[in-house]
């Protein structure tokens, strides 16, 4: 990524080429800059395609603005990574 432009870049990948995006949700997350970005290029998708797109993964309780309670998240307190991992290929249809 070295002498990119990542506002571009990232709003590229997730509005554009990006099949899912996984969000990783924590109170650390959410006090990122790009996080921010990020989930605006994702939200815009989203409400773009009227599909699934945004698949929340809690580390914690924080709040994401924009991410309604009511999307099913995955609590990763409760899944090991290996679990997350095989729920991820599933969504893909890799593994079934």
């Amino acid at each position: 990524m070295w002498g990119k432009d990542l506002s571009e870049h990232l709003d590229k990948v997730y509005r554009g080429s990006a099949r899912y995006c996984v969000m990783f949700i924590s109170k650390n997350y959410a006090n990122k800059v790009w996080a921010s970005h990020e989930r605006r290029s994702a939200l815009a998708k989203a409400i773009e395609e009227k599909e699934e797109y945004i698949l929340p993964a809690r580390f914690d309780d924080t709040e994401m603005y924009g991410i309604r309670p009511t999307i099913g998240y995955v609590d990763l307190a409760t899944k090991a990574p290996e679990q997350l991992g095989k729920m991820i290929l599933q969504k893909l249809g890799i593994l079934m």
